[in-house]
């Protein structure tokens, strides 16, 4: 029972003492050569659907989320990420990127906590146009110099993109049900 109380103060004064040294906020950095989370689903929904599903994303469920400036070919974007491991919450603005109709990407440009957040959304056309392949792939650094703290942020992360892909696909099918009912709103 000591060890076991020991061993928890130990990871304790580890996580304050991480904590307080990352905490000046951060600016994001290239990491080229790094290993994330990635989530994928089948969306029974159009190529062209699925994308402009994912551009709105943000309008549908704004929870947490500011654009901060949009043109057609990026964003800006200011998230708070709750529930994140040790560290609670973050708040990050990134830049999204869109390549019409088979990719957005993300990639942090600061962050209060985070050190790196960046990623990407990967469509793809299948079943001869009628489905759609989405797979989200994230990179998350929280800096944390404690001991199994990319795992715990690769578990984390993992949950998160299902979550979002999961949303996205919800999305992509009401909006390709809504047009199966009324095809005049097929987007071109």
């Amino acid at each position: 029972m000591r060890d076991k109380f020991l061993t928890r103060s130990i990871l304790v004064s580890i996580a304050v003492v991480g904590l307080a040294a990352n905490a000046l906020p951060a600016i994001a950095s290239d990491h080229k050569e790094h290993h994330g989370a990635i989530a994928q689903m089948k969306v029974h929904a159009p190529l062209k659907v699925t994308y402009d599903a994912l551009k709105n994303l943000r309008n549908d469920e704004p929870d947490g989320t500011r654009v901060i400036s949009s043109n057609e070919n990026e964003c800006v974007v200011e998230e708070i990420f709750d529930k994140l491991p040790v560290i609670g919450s973050a708040t990050c603005v990134y830049k999204e990127t869109y390549e019409a109709p088979n990719k957005v990407a993300f990639k942090m440009i600061r962050s209060d906590k985070l050190k790196a957040f960046e990623g990407e959304w990967t469509l793809t056309e299948v079943d001869n146009g009628k489905a759609t392949l989405v797979k989200l792939q994230s990179y998350v650094d929280t800096g944390l110099k404690i001991p199994f703290a990319k795992q715990m942020t690769a578990a984390a992360s993992h949950g998160e993109l299902k979550q979002h892909v999961e949303c996205l696909k919800r999305h992509a099918e009401s909006r390709e049900r809504k047009i199966a009912a009324d095809p005049s709103r097929r987007p071109l």
